[in-house]
């Protein structure tokens, strides 16, 4: 069974009244200082007949299982992440019949202003 078809089976068995066809589905993570901190939000809604509903259940993003189901994921859309210094969040995100990633690499930059050798007289 493919990974979508593995993700819309884990959504479904927690979120009974979801739909393929109308539900959307959202989980965001993050993580940063040289290590995942963790899937932080699931969302599962739907839209039918103009009516949006915030569908009831529980998937729980952060067990073992389900973490590296969904770091499969991420890796097999070959969105890019980097999880040292300030990091990476993202989002899993399912709507509309597709199955996407997105996610906001930080780049950190360090630099140092070093005296001039008029200032280290100065201070002589």
């Amino acid at each position: 069974m493919g990974l979508k078809k593995q993700f819309l089976a884990k959504i479904k068995e927690s979120y009974p009244e979801f739909d393929p066809e109308t539900s959307s589905v959202e989980i965001e993570f993050c993580g940063g200082g040289d290590n995942f901190d963790s899937f932080t939000y699931v969302s599962v809604s739907d839209y039918k007949d103009g009516k949006y509903k915030e569908l009831e259940g529980n998937f729980d993003a952060n067990t073992d299982e389900n973490t590296d189901f969904l770091f499969e994921i991420v890796d097999a859309t070959g969105v890019s992440y980097n999880f040292n210094n300030a990091g990476t969040t993202g989002r899993i995100r399912y709507e509309d019949g597709e199955l996407t990633c997105e996610t906001m690499v930080s780049d950190e930059y360090w630099g140092e202003l070093e005296e001039d050798e008029d200032e280290e007289e100065e201070t002589k």
